[in-house]
């Protein structure tokens, strides 16, 4: 999970939030909150 989260965040060029990457990531099937998502990129600095 953490994989795509950095993949999507440096495909926006660092422009999209955890609230943004939870919705490419619903768009592809994923279900997954946004607080989660915002603690992956904390986690990796992003």
């Amino acid at each position: 999970m953490a994989e795509k989260v950095k993949k999507i965040h440096e495909k926006s060029r660092g422009t999209y939030g955890a609230r943004r990457i939870r919705q490419e990531l619903a768009e592809g099937g994923e279900s997954v909150s946004h607080q989660r998502i915002g603690r992956l990129m904390k986690q990796q600095g992003l």
